[in-house]
């Protein structure tokens, strides 16, 4: 685990599986779960200490799940908004350079954040009072227990 964590420390996954979308997620899940095996999600790896016997059991990987776009674009006579799709493994730092080259704001209290978008909404990783709740408008979930 030490080549997937910031701190650069940690022994091995029995298992490290990395979904490339909902579909392949969800059907992992549900292998995990019929397998009765242990299983713990990681996104970016920012601020994550893993002991040195490693993990035993699967480690999820989000880092190919991390597309970024623009779901939908709102124009009024008040102004204009977008509406963006980001996917759980997305890094902040790639989300904020997105927001930026197009103009955008709304999440400048995520600047200097590390991680990923799927770490920092679990975490609410935000400075002072701002929160990801306000920022998300929905946000996907996968249960373990396929429900």
């Amino acid at each position: 685990m030490s080549g997937h964590t910031s701190y650069r420390i940690g022994g091995n996954a029995d298992a490290l599986v990395a979904p490339v979308d909902r579909q392949d997620l969800a059907a992992l899940l549900q292998e995990i779960r019929d397998q009765r095996l242990p299983f713990v999600v990681l996104g970016g790896g920012s601020n994550l200490l893993v002991r040195d016997g490693g993990f035993r059991g699967v480690v999820i990987s989000l880092k190919k799940m991390a597309a970024i776009e623009i779901f939908r674009e709102y124009r009024s006579l008040g102004g204009s908004f977008s509406v963006i799709h980001v996917e759980a493994g997305a890094m902040l730092a790639r989300l904020l350079s997105f927001t930026v080259e197009r103009g955008l704001t709304g999440l400048e209290f995520a600047t200097g954040i590390p991680g990923t978008v799927g770490g920092a909404v679990c975490m609410n990783a935000a400075p002072h009072r701002a929160r990801w709740a306000i920022s998300s408008t929905r946000s996907p979930l996968f249960h373990p227990r396929g429900n």
